[in-house]
């Protein structure tokens, strides 16, 4: 699926996604893939530039990896750009315990039919946000939104009824009314 996605101009209608941010974010990709693939990552699949689009921009292709050591930033890392590793994962202890240990648990998403098996992800992940048959990207409007571990800094509870506890100071009060 990678490889039929295009970047390009924003006004582009054959462009699935547009430039990086900034340069800095489009060298430290680039950098990432560079070593990613140089400590023996294969790339899956990549995208093109769409055609007509000027190469010097701020552009990354979105790229799928796969046989990324382990301990690579590209499997470690947050990297907020469209580079993906896929990594083979044997059941859910396994996948949960991977990603229990990781530093950034940020979110998190589980793909079942089974309903144990959800529940189950849902209870012991330990992440800010865990998604049941649901892509990782995108948050609803209300609820609060936040990692655990590295990842972002705590819940900000900026939507939802936890949104009132964000904004109030709570404070406990004893008083022995004298008669």
């Amino acid at each position: 699926l990678a490889a039929k996605l295009t970047a390009g101009r924003g006004d582009d209608p054959a462009a699935a996604m547009g430039p990086a941010a900034t340069a800095a974010q489009r060298d430290r990709i680039t950098a990432l893939l560079d070593s990613a693939t140089a400590a023996g990552a294969k790339i899956a699949g990549q995208g093109t530039l769409a055609p007509g689009t000027d190469p010097a921009g701020h552009w990354l292709l979105p790229t799928v990896l796969t046989d990324v050591p382990a301990d690579h930033p590209a499997i470690t890392g947050e990297i907020f750009g469209p580079l993906l590793s896929v990594v083979p994962i044997d059941g859910p202890d396994q996948a949960l315990a991977e990603i229990n240990a990781d530093d950034h648990r940020l979110v998190t998403a589980v793909h079942t039919r089974d309903l144990a098996t959800a529940g189950r992800f849902v209870r012991e992940a330990r992440c800010g946000l865990v998604k049941v048959n649901e892509r990782t990207t995108g948050n609803g409007v209300a609820p609060p939104f936040g990692g655990w571990g590295a990842s972002s800094s705590g819940a900000f509870p900026e939507g939802g009824r936890t949104a009132l506890d964000f904004l109030t100071d709570t404070k406990t009060v004893y008083c022995n009314v004298l008669a």
